[in-house]
């Protein structure tokens, strides 16, 4: 059915004459040599390549739990590896021939990151870049938290940042996204522009020992898995829990851009969303906004007649209240501000 050689013939095919990226690669010869380890410990020579199908579905499903994203697309890739097979090897027809097949994904709202939370993260001018001689890994960390939010770059796309792709007085990033498709973000914020200066220079200024962007300890590319896991004890750090991850401040760019009246496909254009319908999904109502918008409806109060003259009494003074907050804030300038 499959092998390592005709694994290894299609893995080739892809790269050579597809010319996919090397993420979507990997991805490939995970999903390939799972089947292959599934094929050599479970292989029934009798069996139809169907059942063999059925039977790796059940197991996936089954036997390893695998989250129902992984299950589609470790069969999705068995298909095209199958259809390709066909195509190009033997001409014997596919398993997946007239076999339909339904993967039952829940739909869930992305996971941003509160702003308490933010604050929390960001407080006593944490990583703050205050020369540009030397950035300890701290700093890098820092800034790339701030970058990530700021742009909603997948960590993978900021890793992988070259030196010459800043431009424009540092105010400017071009990215490789999925599908080997180009854009531009933005560095604006005026304090994260003059970080983000300071070190622009630092890494031009040792351009000629490694080009990529961000540097390791041992001042070689930084990787994902290695941020993922600075992110994890930084948020340990600082009591955070669950911990984050990258893509949360990813969630967290296209939530308050959408909750700040950002037309959805500017919000689209930022993040390298093929389908605009990828990008509605930050179009759910917050829990702030939903919690706002019940207190105001107050069904109750206008179901029951003598509630109602209460509720008109206490949102007048919800507004009162709200009058002397917006006062008092606008007079209390020294109050410390959060700058994400």
């Amino acid at each position: 059915m499959i092998n390592e050689f005709l694994s290894e013939q299609f893995l080739d095919y892809c790269e050579d004459q597809q010319d996919l990226s090397a993420n979507t690669i990997l991805a490939y010869q995970q999903d390939l040599k799972a089947f292959c380890t599934f094929l050599g410990d479970a292989y029934r020579p009798d069996e139809a390549e169907r059942e063999t199908v059925l039977r790796y579905l059940r197991y996936l499903r089954k036997a390893k739990c695998l989250a129902p994203s992984t299950v589609q697309r470790r069969i999705s890739t068995l298909r095209r590896c199958l259809h390709w097979r066909r195509q190009a090897v033997t001409g014997a027809p596919s398993p997946f021939d007239g076999l339909h097949l339904a993967f039952r994904k829940p739909r869930r709202s992305p996971r941003a990151i509160d702003a308490a939370t933010l604050q929390l993260l960001f407080a006593k001018d944490f990583g703050r870049i205050r020369h540009g001689r030397s950035f300890s890994q701290e700093q890098i960390t820092y800034l790339v938290l701030k970058l990530l939010i700021v742009t909603g770059l997948r960590i993978g796309e900021l890793t992988g940042l070259n030196i010459k792709d800043v431009f424009s007085q540092d105010t400017k990033i071009w990215v490789m996204g999925k599908g080997s498709k180009e854009r531009v973000v933005y560095v604006l914020n005026g304090e994260l522009l003059v970080d983000f200066n300071r070190f622009m220079e630092w890494r031009r200024a040792n351009a000629k020992l490694s080009d990529h962007l961000f540097p390791n300890r041992c001042g070689n590319r930084m990787t994902p898995p290695a941020f993922r896991k600075r992110l994890k004890l930084l948020s340990e750090s600082r009591n955070i829990t669950p911990h984050l991850t990258p893509h949360q401040f990813r969630h967290s760019a296209a939530t308050m851009m959408i909750e700040n009246d950002a037309d959805i496909r500017i919000v689209q254009r930022l993040l390298g969303h093929a389908s605009i319908a990828t990008t509605e999904i930050y179009t759910h109502v917050t829990d702030l906004a939903l919690q706002s918008a019940v207190a105001r409806a107050d069904i109750l109060a206008w179901v029951i007649p003598e509630q109602r003259s209460a509720a008109l009494v206490c949102a007048e003074g919800r507004k009162s209240v709200r009058s002397m907050a917006f006062h008092d804030h606008a007079s209390d300038s020294h109050q410390p501000v959060a700058r994400l």
